[in-house]
């Protein structure tokens, strides 16, 4: 395939399943390692994981599934030239419909699909595939012929997943084939996620006798191995179990995993390649990666990989140490997964050469352990990620070895240096694991602690999101983005969401520089300015996308370079600022209902003054007067108390003669008047017209005549200082009672009201001041 010219600026997205495992990780390096081969900039939209945990599967996808592949829903926004669709198993996408509608939205650009044969217009679209059909029927078959298997489960992923289906008929048509019985309850469904326990169980429970389960995946195969030993079952010997992909999940599996292997690097890799030749105006057919079937024990055999080994030697009575050590050297090789063979291949031959020298030199001297112990060290601190596989397949040598390879001195060094070489690598990775727990705890406490005393800020302040990207940076990320929706959307399962056009950077690092941004000031992100033209972005930079979400809302996305190891820590983080923004949102919007509620109190405050007070004589009326004097009783049970009921004398008169403003001032005068006679605690007030009402608690029984005399005494003072033409005087009527939870306030009043009719007897004739009547 042709290379591409003046490629640098070219960018190209990659839309990725769930990245927690290892199919993702080994399609990245792929990807990467292509990329940078070619020159071009790769944007990795990151799925979301189906599961955390040991749940129910409906419960889980009901958690999760809204959010599988809401990241992409990003894409249009990238500015990139071609497109990298990942449709397999770890995909988030569940029939072959739903991609299908997910690929209309990307109509006229370039793209590659993988894992599946999509009917696309084939100028502008390629797709890269793999023979799931083949070896699955090569494994069933071995399951039959080999092992005389009859009763053989199945555990499929998702029910519409093509993957599924195309697993699925190779199984039913390799049992049909020997005439072996396929029923209902030998077929159950997971997810392709290793939880899948409960599945497993429900198909031996429903199944007795059951003798194998073939898996569609390596990670449900795990979930099998977890069941079969909680029920007590020996994987290899009391029931077997086959998977698909060998990836590390096989290889380390006790006993090792029977599986399918498939060339994920090479998939990833080819992606590239493809896309960018598509991007030349190339015709690019679709191709078919081949699979290969893998025999180990979890199947009930046991080959005898090693022996092999050492046939050569065995053979010989000299002992060829050389041709020992270049068939471990081709059978490490084989251990490896595909990806990086180049790399692979350096590293083998590096490790084996040593290997060699140490055993070549002088087969039956005794080597500098030292020096070849520096040796290693050097050699593990440069090739980190494959030391486990190196150090469990020379585990293997050691402890098969055949015993008459022990006994010549020549390959008995071979075996002396393969058991300190196995020896050193697992204390290697011991130390590696030890300190990648302490970075596992560090993170663990970084997590909280990202948004712990962020929650007190203010969602318009940019200081929010700054805080953020410096603390991200603390974490060794680099090209740091944070991309905010204008307004939080909320998923839904129906397939049918647009994608946004607008997002809105919040704040970033890249470099040296870093720049956040007031809510109400952040640049716009959309299809003229795009994700390729943020500030501080080096075209030559690999990005990881992730969703910004809590719950079933969606607040964005967050960029950082790529940093595959990091990949599922970055995932959290997402989680972990939608909870941020949402309670930032939350808080806001409580300071507005607050904000709110105060205005509303005070207009009630002013609604419940203008409800319960007389506005002309600025005391209670009816209504306030009943309400205090209700809980007046209800506070005071027991207490002495009188009600006082009073009415001001000749308003009509003072009506008629001077008019209705003046009866108002004699209303406001007598009101003054009481005010100023009563206590700061004693309930006075105007119940209507011409009548005044109080309700006052007493210390003594006299206070009924203190009250007269001083409210007597009052009015006269103020009618000597008035100078009005007519003199303000009321009647009283007041009523004893005590307080009591039977108490009617109606009958109280009612008492006063009748003692007031007969005080009325006794009042001025005439209104008028003797100067008046002149």
């Amino acid at each position: 395939m042709a290379k591409a010219m003046n490629v640098k600026q070219q960018m190209i997205c990659v839309m990725i399943g769930d990245v927690s495992h290892d199919f993702s990780a080994e399609l990245m390096k792929g990807y990467l390692d292509s990329a940078n081969e070619e020159g071009v900039q790769l944007l990795l939209m990151m799925g979301m994981p189906r599961h955390a945990g040991h749940f129910e599967l409906d419960r889980a996808q009901e958690t999760n599934r809204y959010h599988y592949n809401s990241v992409y829903d990003f894409a249009s926004l990238s500015g990139a030239d071609a497109y990298v669709f990942s449709c397999g198993a770890l995909s988030g996408f569940e029939s072959e419909n739903t991609y299908q509608e997910f690929l209309k939205r990307f109509e006229g650009s370039p793209y590659v699909i993988l894992q599946e044969n999509v009917d696309t217009p084939a100028k502008l679209t390629s797709c890269i595939t793999v023979d799931n059909y083949s070896s699955f029927c090569q494994c069933i078959e071995h399951l039959i012929t080999v092992h005389g298997y009859e009763k053989i489960g199945f555990v499929g992923g998702l029910k519409e997943h093509p993957d599924t289906k195309e697993r699925l008929i190779a199984y039913k048509k390799t049992m049909g084939k020997h005439k072996l019985p396929v029923t209902d309850t030998m077929i159950v469904y997971g997810d392709y996620s290793e939880y899948s326990d409960g599945k497993v169980g429900w198909l031996i429970d429903n199944n007795p006798g059951l003798q194998a389960i073939a898996c569609c995946n390596d990670e449900m195969a795990k979930g099998g191995y977890r069941e079969c030993a909680r029920r007590g079952l020996k994987v290899g010997e009391d029931i077997a179990i086959t998977g698909f992909d060998n990836f590390s999940t096989g290889r380390f599996l006790m006993p090792p995993l029977t599986t399918i292997s498939q060339n994920t690097y090479q998939m990833g890799e080819m992606a590239v390649q493809k896309v960018i030749a598509l991007l030349n105006g190339e015709h690019v057919a679709s191709s078919q990666l081949k699979t290969r079937f893998h025999i180990r024990r979890s199947c009930g055999c046991n080959p005898d990989t090693v022996r092999e080994l050492f046939e050569a030697c065995l053979k010989d009575e000299s002992g060829d140490i050389e041709a020992t050590v270049g068939h471990i050297a081709r059978d490490l090789l084989k251990t490896f997964p595909h990806n990086g063979k180049k790399h692979t291949e350096a590293l083998i031959k590096r490790l084996t050469d040593q290997l060699l020298e140490i055993c070549i030199k002088d087969p039956e001297a005794l080597y500098n352990r030292t020096a070849y112990a520096d040796w290693l060290q050097a050699y593990c601190e440069g090739n980190k990620g494959e030391i486990t596989i190196l150090a469990k397949r020379i585990s293997d040598y050691v402890l098969q070895m055949p015993y008459e390879c022990l006994v010549h001195p020549r390959i008995r060094k071979v075996y002396d240096v393969l058991s300190f070489t196995q020896g050193y690598l697992y204390a290697f990775k011991s130390r590696i694991s030890e300190q990648n727990l302490d970075e596992f705890r560090a993170q663990s406490w970084f997590i909280p602690e990202l948004i712990r005393d962020l929650v007190g800020q203010d969602i318009e302040d940019e200081g929010v999101f700054q805080s953020v990207v410096e603390r991200l940076q603390g974490i060794q990320l680099n090209s740091i983005y944070i991309c905010l929706l204008p307004e939080p959307r909320r998923l839904h399962d129906t397939g049918d969401l647009d994608m946004p056009e607008i997002l809105r950077l919040a704040a970033y690092c890249s470099g040296n520089r870093m720049q956040a941004y007031p809510l109400s000031q952040m640049p716009a992100i959309n299809t003229e300015h795009t994700m390729r033209d943020l500030p501080g972005l080096d075209n030559s930079t690999h990005l990881m996308c992730f969703s910004i979400f809590s719950g079933d809302v969606q607040y964005g996305i967050f960029m950082c370079e790529v940093d595959v190891d990091k990949s599922s820590l970055m995932h959290i983080i997402g989680l972990q600022l939608g909870i941020l923004i949402n309670f930032l949102e939350l808080k806001q919007k409580e300071k507005i209902v607050g904000n709110e509620l105060e205005n509303i109190r005070e207009r009630n405050e002013i609604l419940n003054f203008l409800s319960e007070y007389d506005s002309q004589c600025a005391i209670l009326n009816r209504r306030g007067f009943i309400e205090r004097a209700i809980r007046l009783n209800r506070e005071n049970v027991g207490k002495h108390a009188i009600c006082v009921f009073m009415d001001l004398d000749h308003l009509k008169e003072i009506n008629d003669t001077f008019g209705h403003s003046q009866g108002d001032v004699a209303l406001t005068g007598v009101s003054d008047v009481l005010k100023q006679t009563v206590r700061n605690n004693d309930l006075v007030a105007r119940i209507g017209g011409d009548e005044f009402i109080g309700m006052f608690l007493i210390d003594t029984p006299e206070y009924d005549k203190i009250f007269r005399t001083r409210l007597k005494q009052a009015l006269a003072d103020y009618n000597d200082k008035s100078g009005l033409p007519y003199y303000v005087e009321a009647s009283v009527g007041i009523a004893h009672f005590t307080c009591n939870q039977g108490l009617e306030i109606s009958k109280i009043v009612s008492d006063a009201d009748r003692y007031l009719y007969e005080e009325k007897k006794f009042k001025r004739k005439s209104v008028l001041k003797p100067a008046s009547k002149a």
